[in-house]
């Protein structure tokens, strides 16, 4: 199976292509962690704060009200992982930080401003955390559709059909935690992203998530 950490980045490259655009770690992001939740999310990146400048819609905030809910409906009994090593994949700086960050939080506790700064960490999360803490990134990237929660959440849930090949064990282990009730919300996440044009990305990413989740 390929690298989790592999298939993160390749898109990023694809489409991005500027010096710099997400090259801050997990482990950087949380050193700012404590900060964050004095101040409530204040304090974000400069890029994706001017990224996300005027990118909230209102009509996609009304919109996706209905998705919200059935989100954490379908989510409200997950449990949260209890252990490092029922949170992470592996022994690394990166989800060192992971682990400072999430561990011992419900989801609904984490700021948006630690979310934006770990837009790019759900590869490295284990099947289990991955159960629990997915909705925090589903919910924030429909808030700020501007930001680069959206875009590697879409990623992760939409691999191509080489990703798919070349890691199915992978991804097998964790697509199969999720039950019919999140699947349909998950379906909800790419549906109002494809209503409200919300994103449009290279490689049919909306249309492959949509059929993947149906």
């Amino acid at each position: 199976p390929g690298s989790p950490q592999g298939l993160a980045q390749t898109p990023r490259g694809r489409w991005r292509g500027r010096d710099g655009a997400g090259s801050e770690s997990v482990t950087q992001a949380v050193r700012a962690n404590a900060e964050d939740d004095e101040n409530d999310g204040q304090g974000r990146h400069a890029e994706n704060d001017a990224r996300a400048e005027g990118a909230d819609s209102g009509v996609a905030v009304s919109g996706i009200r209905d998705t919200a809910g059935s989100i954490k409906n379908a989510f409200a009994q997950v449990p949260i992982p209890k252990s490092r090593w029922e949170l992470t994949l592996h022994d690394c700086p990166e989800c060192d930080g992971l682990t400072t960050a999430l561990l011992g939080r419900h989801y609904q506790t984490i700021v948006p401003a630690v979310i934006d700064r770990l837009f790019e960490a759900l590869p490295l999360l284990s099947p289990q955390a991955l159960h629990h803490y997915l909705p925090a990134w589903l919910l924030r990237g429909l808030e700020n559709p501007g930001g680069y929660v959206l875009e590697f959440t879409i990623y992760h849930l939409a691999p191509s059909k080489k990703a798919l090949a070349e890691s199915r064990p992978y991804f097998y282990e964790r697509f199969s935690v999720f039950n019919a009730a999140q699947r349909a919300a998950i379906q909800n996440f790419f549906l109002d992203i494809d209503d409200y044009q919300l994103w449009t990305g290279y490689e049919g990413e909306v249309e492959r998530g949509k059929a993947l989740w149906s």
